[in-house]
């Protein structure tokens, strides 16, 4: 049985897995031997490229 969600439960749902990407992203970043202190500035750029993006079955892309 599918259960329909509200656009609260959907909206924290995004809030939730962006934010387990940028921690992911984060630890990938230090492993991989950037320096601490230019993740974050680096995050901070990249997502400005991409401000806002559509989730369309497989892919990402930005719209």
């Amino acid at each position: 049985m599918l259960m329909k969600l509200t656009e609260q439960q959907i909206r924290e749902a995004r809030i939730d897995l962006a934010a387990v990407g940028f921690r992911a992203a984060i630890t990938n970043l230090v492993r991989n031997g950037m320096h601490e202190g230019e993740v974050i500035p680096y995050l901070s750029r990249e997502t400005k490229k991409h401000r806002r993006g559509v989730y369309s079955g497989k892919d990402w892309r930005c719209a």
